[in-house]
């Protein structure tokens, strides 16, 4: 794949997939590139190369706090926040953070295989749902 066609095959991984499919896979991004002529033929590994390869991983997601817009007042109270953080280390009041987190609880459906010399352990993507649970952490930064 030359560079027009990698920036081809990542303007597309960004843009919304096809009516009737949740997500783009990298089987449907290589027939999708086949059929808008960008190359001739692609494998779903090449596809896969590619995109391990590149800056770009449009498939990952960050969680962040994004202020309403034109909000002083959102940003005035997040400076609040943030100050705390600034204080100098104080063992009468040390500084406790919070976070939780929500998990899914899965279990393996198959045994996997160890590692070996070389290969990494090798389990199958088939799971079972065993619920869901929110994980609480506290952490003393300083």
């Amino acid at each position: 794949m030359d560079g027009c066609q990698e920036a081809h095959l990542l303007a597309l991984a960004c843009s919304q997939p096809p009516k009737g499919h949740r997500r783009w896979s990298l089987r449907l991004l290589a027939s999708e590139m086949v059929r808008m002529e960008y190359i001739e033929e692609v494998s779903h590994v090449t596809v896969h190369n590619v995109m391990q390869d590149n800056e770009l991983k449009p498939w990952l997601k960050e969680e962040w706090c994004i202020p309403p817009k034109h909000n002083s007042e959102f940003v005035y109270r997040m400076e609040d926040v943030l100050e705390v953080y600034q204080r100098p280390e104080n063992a009468r009041f040390p500084l406790i953070c919070f976070d939780e987190t929500p998990v899914q609880l899965i279990s393996e459906t198959r045994q996997s295989i160890p590692a070996k010399k070389g290969q990494p352990e090798r389990y199958d993507y088939e799971y079972r749902r065993e619920g869901t649970a929110n994980l609480f952490m506290f952490f003393a930064p300083l």
